[in-house]
């Protein structure tokens, strides 16, 4: 498009944006909270279990996983694979802390084995309730 080509300073003088930045800049902030809240369960459930274990999984994700902290939301099913392999058999364990959380913070009843079903749908709640507000 040629008008996205216009120069940085014609964009400020004349106050230019593209009408598609608007409409992505907030449908990423809004999908930026509820990841952020997602998160956040996570990182409490992490803590759960030790001081450094959060920073241990976060770590080996991203080296090993190739998944990096913001995407896990968008990507639970690689998160929860990730932890089977950092953690094998006591990778349940390290599930049940954060489910727990995420059961609680979003009033979810899901069980065992079942994490990345309950971030998507913790996802959807937030989702759901910004769209009715």
């Amino acid at each position: 498009m040629y008008l996205s080509r216009l120069s940085p300073s014609y964009n400020r003088f004349y106050n230019f944006r593209h009408p598609l930045h608007i409409d992505m800049a907030l449908t990423q902030a809004q999908s930026t909270a509820s990841d952020e809240q997602v998160m956040n369960c996570v990182d409490r459930g992490l803590d759960k279990i030790g001081p450094n274990v959060k920073h241990l999984v976060y770590w080996h994700l991203q080296k090993i996983g190739h998944i990096r902290r913001a995407d896990i939301p968008n990507n639970p099913e690689k998160f929860v694979s990730g932890l089977n392999s950092l953690y094998r058999e006591s990778a349940a364990g390290v599930e049940r802390a954060i489910l727990q959380e995420i059961n609680s913070t979003f009033d979810l009843n899901y069980g065992q084995s079942q994490l990345a079903a309950a971030m998507i749908e913790a996802r959807q709640k937030i989702d759901n309730v910004k769209v009715i507000s």
